[in-house]
Formats: structure tokens, C-alpha cells, sequence
């Protein structure tokens, strides 16, 4: 968190998903415009946040999410909310991962070589947590 040497944040353009970017639309007065203002278009079809200063607007003065510090979870992109944990779905199984972009996660991976391992399990997971699709074609 606020110790991280590095913001997740700083210098990624951060996908807004379109649950999220309809809670922006909800939301009412300065707050709903700013959210709004805060959006932009990459390329055609994905919804970003405008960063400030290569981070993200809604950074506190401690690299915090200011929607995770007020309990607005819905007001957080869906990456921010799973971030570091990644769900993969492939045409045959789901993969549940840490993303070792996290400094912290890179970390634990590699203090501890032999603790990772590969369960398997038939535990349903929402489509909506996926992070990424990975299709064959």
C-alpha cells in the first residue's frame, strides 16, 4: 500500500470496465463531472482514466485509492479492485494468479521458490472477475 515502492498506477493507462464507467454516470453533482472528466478514450472501445502526473487522479498524498479509503468499491475500475490477483480464462480452464508486476508479490514469489503450486479446484467464478481472455485464434 502506502509503503510500496512503486504505485501500481504510475505510468499505466488504467482500463475503466463499463459497470464501473455506468456508476460514473450515476453519480450525481461535481463529484459525477469530475468522474466523468476524469475518462478518456484510448483508441476506439476502451474507456481509460486521465492520470495526472503519469498516476492515477484518485491517488491520496500516500499513493492510496481514494474510492478503496471511502468504501466506494464501485466507483474503483475493475482491475483496481482485483489488482494484484489475476483471473485468466482460457478456452479450457480459468487460471487464478498474482500478477508479478506487483513489487510485493514479485517479492514473495521469489522468497519462497517452492510455494507456488498449481490446485485444482471446481470452485465457480463470476466471468465478470475475469481479468483477461486468452482465445485461440
Amino acid at each position: 500500500m502506502s509503503d510500496c515502492p512503486h504505485s501500481c498506477c504510475k505510468g499505466w493507462h488504467i482500463p475503466v470496465d463499463e459497470t464501473t464507467l455506468e456508476n460514473y454516470h450515476k453519480e450525481k453533482g461535481i463529484k459525477g463531472l469530475m468522474l466523468l472528466f476524469s475518462t478518456f478514450k484510448l483508441e476506439k472501445r476502451l474507456t481509460c482514466l486521465r492520470g495526472i502526473y503519469f498516476g492515477c487522479n484518485f491517488r491520496t498524498g500516500k499513493n492510496l485509492c481514494r474510492f478503496h479509503k471511502e468504501g466506494r468499491f464501485d466507483l474503483q475500475p475493475k482491475i483496481c479492485r482485483n489488482y494484484p490477483r489475476r483471473l485468466v480464462l482460457y478456452p479450457d480452464r480459468m487460471e487464478k494468479t498474482l500478477d508479478l508486476s506487483c513489487y510485493e508479490a514479485a517479492r514473495l514469489f521469489i522468497k519462497n521458490p517452492d510455494k507456488p503450486k498449481f490446485i485444482e479446484s471446481e470452485e465457480e467464478t463470476p466471468l465478470s472477475e475475469v481479468t483477461w481472455v486468452v482465445e485461440n485464434d
